[in-house]
């Protein structure tokens, strides 16, 4: 890991937000850095201070797929139970396609997730990943029939993709 990067994320941890926030703003400026910070910047969208998470939230909206090598660390944070953590880590992971493959049993989980965003973006990651997350079409078809109206769509959509 280059220098940059150990800076950004020991800020990350300041008990400033102001300077929280900067590290943030300053992934805007460069993707390669943000790409290597997405792990920390999907956590700091559960940060105490709604300015950090905000931009947070504004990287994760214009970063691509994570690295590989995130995706163990992306499909672990699928438990927090802070609605948005869950969600941008379903994200990134729906974004990875096929390469989060392994990712796929998290996500099943995750279509039980408490918040109902969660549950969506688990079931739009997993139509994302397509065949590999087989393990998921039981849950996902179960899923197709929710009172939910967006996870049903988002759910048969996911059969489909995967079944494709």
């Amino acid at each position: 890991m280059n220098d940059e990067f150990t800076d950004t994320i020991h800020e990350f941890s300041s008990s400033d937000a102001s300077v929280r926030a900067n590290a943030v703003r300053n992934l805007r400026s460069d993707q390669s850095l943000a790409q290597l910070a997405a792990v920390a910047l999907v956590n700091i969208t559960s940060d105490d201070d709604e300015t950090v998470r905000e931009t947070a939230v504004d990287v994760l909206e214009n970063l691509g797929a994570p690295r590989t090598e995130d995706v163990g660390r992306l499909a672990d944070l699928l438990d927090v139970k802070e609605g948005d953590v869950a969600y941008w880590a379903a994200t990134l992971l729906g974004r990875c396609g096929e390469q989060a493959g392994s990712a796929s049993e998290s996500l099943n989980a995750a279509l039980a997730h408490p918040e109902s965003v969660v549950r969506q973006r688990a079931a739009w990651a997993l139509g994302k990943i397509g065949s590999p997350a087989s393990c998921a079409l039981p849950s996902l078809v179960q899923a197709t029939s929710s009172d939910d109206s967006r996870l049903a769509q988002l759910a048969k959509q996911a059969v489909a993709k995967i079944q494709s």
